[in-house]
């Protein structure tokens, strides 16, 4: 699961200051290089820890490691996958895991088939929840648009998602109720499933869907649908509860934790599942436990509960602490995660430690600056004002009240709180606003909830990424007509038709601005 990998990848380094991170990556699972040229770099790093982010993993691996099982669907399902999957989990996986000193996995109902398949024992396994991504967790999103009501599948289109019993119940809705089924993905259905049809309602493939648009049709949808006769998690059903959908899924196939708050049908009960669906345009039922549930579940959580995984394998080893601090823990990306072992000495009290500079980097341009981003309590803070200045947003302060003014809304915050207003409505951010050094610092959560920015710390390279597609007024993009309007001078880069109000980019040279429209005026 590549989110899994990104987001411990992205999350670890300010979750667990007191624990050293490299990444290491390989080309190809399955493969040579994988069993020889992998432990050869593991090696070379020296790690005091390494932890293997997916079961592909080389034998000849360095102590003490651990290693990432999300499920065995590969084992239970053997004729859904290739050929040499089976053989590969019954003897490498088996083996590696075997070697481990800590399997981690998702969810509890792996547990029992990390032990029938590959004979872990259930005292080596720590079951470490996954998280939703902040985007699920914002108030107001603006649900999809859609000609009818929709009930919605996301994931892929594999057979042990079951989804024939999905179309079975959709198609046997009353023929008066409108209802679409949406599916995220191509049309990419096994051989020999039948489509369904409906005289009110369509089936519809989304193709690839973005998170942000994910958010909306998970708040405009009648509910997630999700008949898989197996789930190592379920991480679509999280999101769904994050951003308030109603949730139905098969008993077999429900995170744990959410399981309270989801309503579910024994696997292939077409009859049960077409009943659920009916009762969703009855209204009635609140979905507030489950979201609130849901949005506990985050990534920083997960990392979090990692590094809690980490501290006690080295501490059984005898490492110590202090020396995993001067070591590192190898992560290897989509394969491991490694902590390094020789760092030089720990200076003396009073001995000021080296500081790498951290690089600023927004929308692809490296922004110079004599305030870069610095990590304080182990939380990465980037300077406010560099970074609003550098998308041509207005920013203003009076005493510790600082004001943020979007192209279509205004964003509030107070030097000292963990609390941001985003239009009027209230987001709790990870660290607080502060001063430092006679400039305002905030946490690069701030960036996201507010400006709905990409915002990652690559701890390796030393430098913080922020992609944002909301810029602001900048100067010399326009100009005042004689008749007391403006005309915005340079080319469309964006048309943002989602937006409230939409929106268009507009960009001369290195400038840009951002300008709603007023559809009634064009």
């Amino acid at each position: 699961m590549q989110t899994y990998v990104n987001e411990l990848a992205a999350r670890l380094p300010l979750v667990a200051p007191d624990l050293r991170f490299v990444e290491f990556t390989r080309s190809r699972t399955l493969s040579l290089a994988e069993q020889t040229l992998v432990p050869w770099r593991l090696w070379r790093a020296r790690a005091r820890l390494v932890h293997f982010l997916s079961p592909y993993a080389p034998l000849p691996a360095p102590h003490p490691f651990a290693i990432t099982i999300h499920d065995l669907i590969h084992l239970r399902f053997p004729a859904n996958f290739k050929p040499t999957v089976g053989p590969y989990y019954r003897t490498i996986v088996r083996a590696v895991c075997a070697g481990a000193r800590v399997v981690l996995t998702d969810d509890p109902r792996t547990v029992p088939d990390l032990e029938r398949f590959l004979g872990v024992p259930p005292a080596k396994v720590r079951v470490v929840p996954l998280g939703a991504d902040d985007r699920f967790m914002r108030d107001g999103i603006v649900p999809e648009r859609a000609p009818r009501p929709f009930f919605l599948y996301a994931g892929n289109h594999r057979e042990h998602k079951d989804l024939p019993t999905l179309f079975a119940a959709w198609a046997a809705l009353p023929p008066e109720l409108e209802a679409d089924l949406w599916l995220t993905g191509d049309d990419d259905l096994p051989a020999g499933t039948v489509r369904p049809r409906r005289a009110r309602g369509e089936l519809r493939f989304l193709g690839e869907v973005e998170l942000e648009r994910l958010a909306s049709l998970y708040a405009g949808t009648q509910a997630l649908v999700y008949p898989s006769l197996c789930e190592g998690f379920g991480l679509p059903m999280l999101e769904a509860a994050a951003a308030g959908a109603r949730v139905i899924a098969s008993s077999s196939a429900v995170p744990h934790g959410l399981a309270p708050y989801v309503e579910t049908f024994e696997p292939g009960d077409v009859p049960r599942l077409a009943a659920l669906m009916v009762s969703t345009f009855a209204g009635g039922a609140s979905n507030e436990e489950a979201r609130r549930y849901a949005r506990s579940q985050t990534w920083d959580r997960c990392a979090q509960a990692t590094a809690e995984v980490y501290r006690e394998i080295v501490q059984s080893e005898g490492i110590g602490m202090r020396r995993v601090a001067r070591g590192l823990i190898g992560l290897a990306l989509g394969l491991a995660l490694a902590v390094p072992a020789a760092a030089g000495p720990t200076p003396a009290p009073g001995v000021e430690r080296p500081i790498r500079t951290i690089a600023l980097i927004v929308n692809g341009t490296v922004v110079p600056t004599d305030t870069p981003p610095r990590v304080e309590d182990g939380r990465l803070l980037v300077p406010l004002r560099v970074v609003l200045d550098a998308l041509g947003l207005n920013v203003s302060r009076a005493g510790s009240a600082i004001a943020i003014r979007l192209p279509s809304g205004s964003v509030a915050l107070t030097v000292g709180s963990n609390h941001v207003s985003v239009d009027g409505k209230d987001f709790a951010l990870d660290a607080a606003v502060a001063d430092y050094d006679g400039s305002t610092y905030a946490p690069l959560r701030l960036l996201k909830v507010a400006l709905g920015a990409s915002a990652t710390y690559d701890q390796h390279d030393a430098k913080v990424t922020i992609v944002s597609a909301l810029i602001g007024r900048a100067a010399g993009a326009e100009e005042q007509r004689s008749d007391g309007g403006t005309m915005v001078n340079g080319t469309i880069a964006a048309i943002d038709a989602n937006s409230i109000p939409p929106a268009l980019t507009v960009t001369l040279g290195p400038q840009a601005r951002t300008i709603s429209i007023n559809w009634a005026d064009c």
